[in-house]
């Protein structure tokens, strides 16, 4: 009988893989009282958000059809984030 290998939930850089975001799983960062949250949405949309909850607001939330979009505006936010620190 032949073993299947587990799924993997993260890639070999640590971030979440595609199989995790469709099983729900979110990727998050917090920067004090903002939060940078990664999800997948459903079909072909991936959204990044921030949120100040110091502020009670939404800093952005974009949206993007491929998830390589998506990892790349989230790293980018990660950088912007981190500069507030």
């Amino acid at each position: 009988m032949k073993t299947q290998n587990p799924p993997k939930f993260r890639n070999k850089n640590g971030e979440l893989s595609a199989y995790a975001f469709a099983c729900g799983y979110v990727q998050q960062k917090d920067f004090g009282k903002i939060n940078l949250s990664f999800y997948h949405e459903g079909g072909n949309c991936y959204s990044v958000q921030a949120y100040d909850f110091g502020k009670s607001e939404k800093i952005f939330w974009d949206s993007f059809e491929k998830l390589g979009d998506a990892r790349k505006r989230f790293r980018q936010a990660v950088k912007e984030l981190s500069k507030l620190k």
